[in-house]
């Protein structure tokens, strides 16, 4: 519960300290990507079989077209988790989020764009799923440079796996 709070704390700070705008994301194309996702990104099984929750940013930077030219998990992702998501991410419907992006900021120059994923498990029997402090510093980090500039946060990807060990 306390990582949560730091979480939701850097987030915040995110938001104002960052010139982040935080918008409403009614766009069915959105809302079709973010269904779409854990079909295509799944739960690596070893973070599974570990317990181990996911708690990351999802940093994308478009083209003057709003085009997805890049795509990568910040460095508070588990390394198994980025191995999937790079693996993967070619299958992603961008598409939907492309056209998502240009129809609600089309007028926007900002090129970086976020979305806060979380994946956990639920109904397992794990002891209680804790995200590593550690990895708190390096939320907002990709490739060990900290988030900075112009940045639209999107709606997160809240995701949870039911299994069982």
């Amino acid at each position: 519960m306390e990582n949560l709070k730091k979480i939701l704390t850097l987030l915040f700070a995110l938001h104002f300290f960052n010139n982040c705008f935080a918008q409403n994301n009614s766009n069915k194309d959105y809302e079709k990507f973010v269904r779409r996702f854990p079909m295509t990104i799944y739960y690596p099984p070893e973070l599974i079989r570990s317990c181990t929750p996911v708690a990351c940013l999802i940093k994308f930077r478009v083209d003057s077209q709003k085009n997805v030219i890049d795509m990568k998990l910040s460095d508070s992702a588990d390394s198994l988790m980025k191995a999937e998501f790079t693996r993967h991410k070619s299958n992603l419907d961008i598409k939907l989020l492309e056209s998502f992006i240009k129809n609600e900021y089309i007028a926007n120059r900002c090129d970086t764009y976020v979305i806060p994923l979380s994946y956990s498990l639920y109904r397992m029997p794990c002891p209680e799923q804790t995200v590593k402090v550690s990895s708190l510093f390096n939320y907002s980090k990709f490739d060990g440079e900290y988030l900075n500039g112009n940045v639209i946060f999107l709606n997160p990807i809240y995701l949870q796996t039911a299994v069982q060990r």
